[in-house]
């Protein structure tokens, strides 16, 4: 409004001509009567008749040449504002219009101002649209609510949120304020799901060792690597903490299907970085974790990872369980092979303990000084089956760190065991 405001006034002023020339003699203006009754004045004629005779007599005038000029040439006269009207306003403006001509000019100046002020200050365009307060609101509700379960990204597992489960893994968490909980649980068949602060990567500890182990059957399925192969136990591949291959002499050979075996079922840290470098190291590693959908997963160090730098999420952890059960990475064969070679894990003071009479859970635990984990595949004795993932970050040792993940492990199980059963 304000643009078109200023451009008809601009159009209603007289413009400068570009350059002199005449014009033909103004014509007599003719003398408009005066209203009956109205007062004769012999004052001067209106200011706009004077201002236009003005006008009339400065463009008609002749120019004469500057001195210097030669053949008496003169310059292009520089453009000069032409002489305005009074800016006085005429007695017999009405009040009303005088007033309308305010509002407007004030409407105009207020939507230049605001769009100057708009322009320069992103954080008002922000907050100045519906959209942008809702935007504003979201990242609020975020920071308040961390372990608010997280939209399933397209092609993830996870379909809709089981509430009654999520609110009791939100008393948990609130149970152990020591503690940096992680937790997600997913119904492999429906794909519903709970989940706390699920999201986060965090030091993966052993838990990285399940994708790896994927890695490792899908070379297989593909005929990259056969089980009886036989890998030999390099010095630069040695590695102490968990596993007892450490203590071989470096020359030794193992079968393919061994070393992988114990990488779970002890969880040895020789035998990870043997089947590691048996499936391309960390590169082609980590490009497969991205490809399978794992954004937050993935490999930066040999084991043992004491430092935390392998990464990973709870509900990474749980979507690749529900790859592997699908069958969606390797073969059903394999799938078969890798389960039962989850099941047997020694470590079983996590999850198992969560898990009532009658239950099977594949598992693989994960244990550094500042995290505790465990992560696996329980099927109940209704025929249910799901993912679960728990990962605890701790002050050094923190042995509450042991009991939330039991308390995780107990209520996923409470509640699949009560839903109704499943026909395999």
């Amino acid at each position: 409004m304000a643009a078109k405001f200023w451009a008809e006034t601009e159009l209603a002023m007289p413009q400068p001509p570009d350059r002199p020339r005449p014009l033909p003699a103004p014509r007599p203006l003719a003398a408009v009567p005066p209203p009956p009754g109205a007062r004769r004045s012999r004052s001067r004629p209106p200011a706009h008749q004077n201002w236009l005779q003005s006008t009339v007599d400065r463009l008609t005038r002749p120019t004469a040449p500057e001195p210097g000029q030669a053949n008496g040439r003169s310059p292009r006269p520089r453009p000069t504002a032409p002489d305005r009207p009074p800016t006085r306003r005429s007695k017999g403006d009405p009040l009303w219009l005088q007033a309308l001509r305010t509002l407007i000019v004030g409407a105009g100046l207020g939507a230049i101002v605001g769009t100057v002020l708009m322009a320069f200050d992103p954080a008002m365009r922000q907050t100045a649209s519906p959209a942008g307060t809702q935007i504003n609101q979201v990242v609020r509700q975020g920071q308040k609510q961390l372990a608010s379960p997280a939209l399933p990204p397209p092609g993830s597992a996870f379909r809709q949120p089981i509430a009654p489960l999520s609110d009791q893994f939100q008393k948990i968490a609130a149970r152990y304020p020591s503690l940096i909980l992680h937790a997600a649980a997913l119904d492999l068949d429906t794909g519903d799901f709970a989940a706390w602060n699920d999201t986060r990567s965090v030091a993966a500890a052993s838990t990285i060792k399940v994708p790896i182990l994927v890695a490792f059957f899908q070379d297989v399925d593909a005929g990259k690597i056969r089980l009886d192969e036989m890998l030999t136990m390099e010095a630069r591949f040695v590695a102490p903490e968990a596993g007892t291959m450490q203590y071989q002499k470096p020359g030794q050979k193992f079968s393919a299907i061994d070393t992988a075996r114990q990488m779970i079922v002890i969880s040895d840290n020789t035998a990870t970085n043997m089947i590691m470098a048996r499936t391309g190291g960390s590169g082609p590693l980590n490009q497969r974790f991205q490809s399978w959908g794992l954004q937050g997963t993935n490999i930066r160090d040999l084991l043992p990872d004491i430092t935390g730098l392998n990464r990973t999420t709870a509900r990474d952890l749980v979507q690749l369980t529900a790859l592997i059960n699908r069958g969606e990475l390797v073969s059903i064969r394999s799938r078969d092979r890798l389960l039962s070679i989850m099941r047997g894990t020694a470590a079983n003071s996590l999850l198992p303990k969560g898990i009532g009479k009658g239950g099977e859970v594949a598992h693989k635990t994960g244990t550094l000084a500042k995290l505790l984990a465990d992560t696996g595949l329980v099927d109940t004795p209704n025929g249910r089956r799901y993912g679960i993932a728990v990962l605890a970050e701790r002050a050094p040792n923190d042995p509450k760190a042991a009991e939330a993940i039991r308390d995780y492990s107990r209520a996923a199980y409470n509640h699949f065991s009560n839903l109704p059963p499943i026909a395999r």
